[in-house]
């Protein structure tokens, strides 16, 4: 699946931290390149987050939108896990 990822999404990542936003980046061009299973690295939120993925990198999240019918997976959010879902 080819990812997108959101430019408010992007701006999240950037004020992140060098280390931080590395590794996210590389975690998300793995997913893509090797062409993994996002369902099986990621869990579905619930609530009002319903229909949104996440992803664990570390201490940060990376709440992302999978749309199965263009093979996209849609980077929405990215952060720390106590201010992601905020």
């Amino acid at each position: 699946m080819k990812i997108i990822i959101a430019d408010k999404a992007l701006k999240e990542i950037a004020k992140l931290g060098h280390v931080a936003s590395a590794k996210i980046l590389d975690f998300l061009e793995e997913m893509e390149q090797n062409n993994i299973d996002s369902r099986s690295k990621g869990k579905e939120l619930k609530g009002k987050f319903r229909k949104l993925w996440r992803y664990r990198v570390g201490d940060y999240r990376v709440i992302s939108e999978i749309k199965d019918d263009i093979q996209i997976i849609l980077v929405v959010r990215a952060g720390h896990r106590r201010n992601v879902y905020g």
